[in-house]
């Protein structure tokens, strides 16, 4: 137990949930020609880069691109790469169906402890490949 209690930290923001989502953009509809906010809005472009500011601006929410999987060159199975600073060649995150209890990803390339520069691109591409791997099982089923 190392004593840090992440519910009682100032510096962390709690989770997100779907209900504060909700919240936030129930907030920012469209009323008339203006936002629920009050903000004038002159075209759906400008509606659309409000609700992003909106979404961007929420504690605790990140907005990326999710990578996509390439295909290996010399295998042939899909791996996501992961851009490391300083780091000529990326990382790769592969999935392993060779265990029973279900697939795993292996980091490949990926140095521990991970500089925290990289941690946005680790995340990005962690997310992208459990994605694939969700996809995929429920096609199965």
């Amino acid at each position: 137990m190392n004593g840090f209690d992440s519910s009682s930290s100032p510096r962390l923001p709690r989770g997100l949930t779907v209900p504060d989502l909700k919240a936030a953009l129930e907030a920012h509809r469209p009323y008339g020609l203006d936002c629920k906010c009050g903000r004038p809005i002159n075209s759906d472009a400008d509606w659309a880069g409000h609700v992003d500011g909106v979404i961007a601006g929420l504690p605790g929410v990140a907005v990326t691109q999710l990578p996509e999987a390439q295909a290996d060159p010399e295998y042939g199975d899909p791996y996501w790469p992961v851009e490391l600073e300083g780091e000529t060649y990326p990382g790769k995150l592969r999935i392993d169906y060779g265990y029973r209890s279900g697939p795993r990803i292996a980091l490949i390339g990926i140095p521990t402890p991970l500089r925290v520069a990289d941690v946005p691109n680790l995340t990005a591409a962690l997310l992208s490949a459990a994605a694939a791997v969700v996809l995929s099982e429920g096609e199965t089923r």
